[in-house]
């Protein structure tokens, strides 16, 4: 009875595999094979308030997941969206066997399959199965708190579509697109381990637009995951944050964690033998010469004294040379200071004197004229303002060469230029700086940092646990209540905020690692006067590197450029890229 079973459960198993190899090799969707995986993955998640709720199940592909979380919650209701034919036999007698299960026949990347699956009953059949008795989970504000009457969980591993259906999926959480309709719908989703890192970077470097997004509008959570991080340009780990290889267990790291030590302490022990037999042979007397190498003992001593003699003469003759250096130097100077109106480049050498002597010297005679006059002209200008005087004025002091005291005028102009400049030349910060003024920040910037402090780690999956064997990640979306600006009572009104948002965030972050006044002036000419309107605050918000702002200072960024009269009238065209969800890719499918 029992090889019967174990039959069995290997002919499941083996159908399962089939199927999953057949669904891969038709759309290149990863299936989940695992049941003990999934079973780890919830128990790693509180779900608690889900039990007896609704959920929604795209892509299930076998089930393995679906039957797993059926189980664990005990739904009202569970719908399984599989558009695939090749799936239905095995789904339809998983529906069969779970309560308030159902096979609907529609694909979950459209967005009409939303429209039909909450829409009152009757429901035609097919797609819907014989005697569907309807959807209908309740709705709440986006205020009153996460909707836990609803549950969506999705595999979104075909490479094609996973991409924009997820950023479809964050952008539905400001437009109340999609499930967001209900309110703030908590979503589950399968996704390449290499997709992950757009969304929950593990260092300051790597964060871009998507994971900004997913910042604005969720708290990202990764429940499975490979266990690495990608290597190479843009993906390089934290020195903070360093972790071990693919594949290591705690006790297989701690193997090799004493083997590395093993290793050292040998390399250590070798060097002190070295060191020491070094230290022996120099301790020891040095063997005495033999008789015929006096002569060469005499030659040495020659030549010994023949290399002082040369020494000194060329010691003397450096002194002098530089003392012929700094005189030519002091003359050149002279010679600009007639030229020049300002003291001549203090700090140059000697060759960068030479060329602006021979620049000067190449000046027209008109130019050397005109600028005499225009001195000559200033100077009467300024004895015919000033206020008459008792005494007759003095001379005016010479300017020694080499200095220059500016006025209060030109020192504070000089000072607004050096900030300018300063901001534009050196705008490239170093990300180790960046990331360490991000982790003081009280949340830590990245949503990575959060759950290595508080949540519990992800589960480490081996790749056998999917067909085909490549790394997946299960992510935990929950919804959180938005910026004020973004969550306004018009719908129109609300997406065309989400559009300058996304835009803006999208241009800053094209220089990522520059000043966010730096970044502004790269978008368009002048763009930095947009400071100007946060008053005192734009002076340090300049400052700040684009990749260490807040989600509230980019929201802030967004509503001034929204209401900023002297934006350019085609700014959502400025990258190229019409603004609004167009730009973010998608499958040009609206929301409800």
């Amino acid at each position: 009875m029992a090889a019967h079973a174990r039959r069995k459960l290997s002919g499941c198993l083996l159908d399962q595999r089939n199927i999953a190899r057949d669904i891969f090799g038709k759309g290149g969707r990863v299936t989940v094979l695992s049941a003990d995986l999934c079973k780890q993955a919830l128990a790693n998640v509180d779900l608690s308030a889900y039990k007896g709720s609704h959920i929604i199940d795209m892509n299930p592909s076998t089930g393995v997941w679906s039957e797993a979380l059926h189980e664990h919650l005990q739904p009202k209701s569970h719908i399984l969206l599989e558009p695939e034919a090749l799936c239905h036999p095995i789904l339809e007698a998983l529906a069969a066997r779970l309560p308030n299960t159902h096979l609907v026949k529609l694909n979950g990347h459209d967005w009409p399959t939303y429209y039909r699956l909450f829409a009152p009953p009757p429901h035609a059949s097919p797609p819907f199965p014989e005697g569907f008795p309807g959807f209908q989970p309740k709705a709440m504000k986006p205020e009153d708190g996460v909707n836990t009457d609803l549950l969506f969980v999705g595999n979104v591993t075909r490479r094609l579509e996973a991409q924009r259906l997820v950023s479809q999926f964050l952008g539905a959480c400001i437009t109340a697109d999609w499930v967001q309709r209900l309110g703030r719908v908590r979503f589950l989703l399968w996704m390449h381990d290499a997709d992950k890192e757009r969304l929950l970077p593990r260092n300051i470097a790597t964060r871009l637009r998507p994971s900004v997004t997913v910042e604005a509008v969720a708290t990202c959570t990764e429940l499975v995951g490979s266990g690495s991080v990608r290597a190479g340009r843009g993906f390089s780990v934290s020195q903070e944050d360093k972790q071990p290889a693919t594949g290591y267990t705690p006790t297989t790291w701690v193997k090799h964690m004493k083997q590395t030590l093993v290793v050292a302490a040998k390399a250590a022990r070798r060097t002190d033998s070295w060191k020491a037999k070094y230290d022996a042979k120099l301790a020891a007397p040095p063997p005495p010469l033999p008789a015929d190498s006096a002569k060469h003992a005499a030659g040495s001593a020659k030549h010994a004294a023949g290399s002082a003699k040369h020494a000194a003469a060329l010691a003397k003759y450096l002194a002098n040379h530089h003392a012929g250096k700094a005189a030519e130097i002091d003359l050149l100077r002279q010679k600009l200071q007639r030229v020049f109106r300002v003291p001549a480049w203090p700090h140059a050498d000697l060759p960068e004197l030479r060329r602006e002597l021979a620049r000067a010297a190449a000046l027209p005679l008109e130019d050397v004229l005109a600028s005499v006059v225009a001195r000559r002209k200033e100077r009467v200008h300024a004895a015919a303002t000033a206020p008459a005087a008792p005494a007759a004025p003095a001379a005016p002091a010479a300017i020694p060469a080499g200095t220059y005291t500016p006025t209060a005028a030109e020192a504070a102009e000089f000072a607004e230029f050096e900030r300018q400049y300063l901001l534009r030349s050196t705008a490239l910060s170093p990300a180790a700086g960046d990331e360490h003024y991000a982790r003081t920040l009280a949340p830590p910037l990245l949503l990575w940092w959060r759950q290595q402090a508080a949540g519990p780690p992800p589960i480490i999956a081996a790749e056998d646990c999917f067909y085909p064997r490549v790394p997946l990640t299960l992510l935990d979306f929950e919804p959180i209540l938005l910026h004020p600006w973004l969550r306004a009572p018009d719908a129109d009104v609300r997406r065309r905020r989400f559009d300058v948002f996304t835009w803006i965030v999208r241009m800053l972050f094209i220089k990522s690692a520059a000043t966010l006044r730096a970044s502004l002036n790269s978008i368009c000419p002048g763009g930095d006067f947009l400071l100007d309107e946060f008053g005192d605050e734009g002076k340090v918000l300049g400052r700040k590197v684009v990749r260490t702002l807040t989600v509230e200072e980019l929201v802030r960024v967004a509503e001034k450029w929204d209401a900023w009269p002297f934006k350019p009238e085609d700014w959502s065209t400025l990258d190229g890229v019409p603004a609004g969800r167009a730009a973010e890719g998608g499958n040009g499918k609206r929301g409800f």
